[in-house]
């Protein structure tokens, strides 16, 4: 049997009307404990609860440093991450937690990647994180 999700509120995305609530043993009475449960989904019902704040990724500098800037930016973190080939790129990853979302904003080349390490908010709490090759 699918799992069904509980419903906060009186929406016209509901089911087909109520079930009595798992508490009253699934007897039908008029003093038990009725629920409206939502249809049976694959995921929790979008309209009734809400998903955690995924990361957003960020593409332009301009845009990034713009974020750094905001009152709700907490802390940064830089990662650079070694190349995997010899000869590769170093990739450095700059993540920006605020309020709601983690910013993040990857770089291939390691001059402009220096140049946005220096350009972030001088208030702004930056912590190195040291990348650690996995064991084999």
């Amino acid at each position: 049997m699918p799992q069904l999700y509980s419903c906060r509120s009186d929406l016209s995305h509901r089911g087909e009307g109520e079930q009595t609530s798992i508490r009253d043993g699934g007897k039908d009475s008029s003093d038990s404990l009725k629920t409206k449960w939502c249809v049976p989904l694959l995921s929790p019902c979008p309209s009734c609860s809400p998903c955690p704040a995924q990361p957003k990724e960020i593409r332009d500098i301009k845009q990034f440093i713009d974020i750094a800037r905001r009152k709700d930016a907490k802390a940064a973190r830089i990662k650079k991450i070694a190349p995997r080939v010899a000869g590769g790129k170093t990739k450095t990853k700059f993540k920006i937690r605020c309020s709601r979302y983690l910013y993040t904003l990857s770089l291939d080349d390691p001059e402009k990647a220096e140049k946005l390490q220096q350009s972030l908010p001088p208030g702004l709490h930056v912590e190195e994180v040291k990348d650690t090759p996995k064991k084999k």
